[in-house]
């Protein structure tokens, strides 16, 4: 979940008054219309277009569902037969050991936050490797170190 910062807040206020603007124009261009609601609907009409292009963009599409199939039909040309997986009370006795750790989204810069404001721009791929799985926490400890040493950043 994105934070509430003062910086995203400053873009939202900035977009408000932005379409305010943009609607009081439109309907200043249109000066020999006398009738207020017709100026007052010819005012709307830009800035509700505009955020519904800004809202549209947020919408993820689908893949076809010819493609979705075509994609499973040659994933199973090419690949085996998964082994069975192995009976639950196995599974459950082996699941977890320690906490669970939790991901969050890296920190957004103040460029990202207004834009977040402006424009409503969310991070669209937010990925994390998973570099080791241990038994023990002093092997974890070490390999975490080794990445560190890398130059990458490492949590166990």
């Amino acid at each position: 979940m994105l934070k509430f910062t003062l910086i995203a807040l400053f873009g939202y206020g900035l977009r408000t008054l932005l379409l305010f603007y943009l609607g009081g124009l439109v309907a200043f261009l249109h000066k020999d219309e006398h009738s207020p609601f017709k100026l007052f609907q010819l005012g709307i009409v830009a800035p509700a277009l505009i955020t519904a292009f800004i809202n549209g963009k947020n919408i993820e599409t689908p893949e076809s569902p010819t493609n979705i199939g075509q994609n499973i039909y040659h994933a199973e040309r090419i690949t085996s037969p998964a082994p069975a997986p192995p009976p639950a009370s196995s599974v459950r006795d082996t699941i977890q050991i320690g906490a669970v750790k939790t991901f969050r989204l890296l920190q957004e810069t103040p460029s990202q936050q207004l834009l977040r404001g402006l424009i409503d721009s969310k991070p669209k791929k937010v990925w994390f490797v998973i570099a080791g799985s241990h038994v023990e926490r002093e092997t974890a400890e070490q390999q975490a170190k080794e990445i560190r040493v890398k130059g990458f950043p490492a949590e166990v």
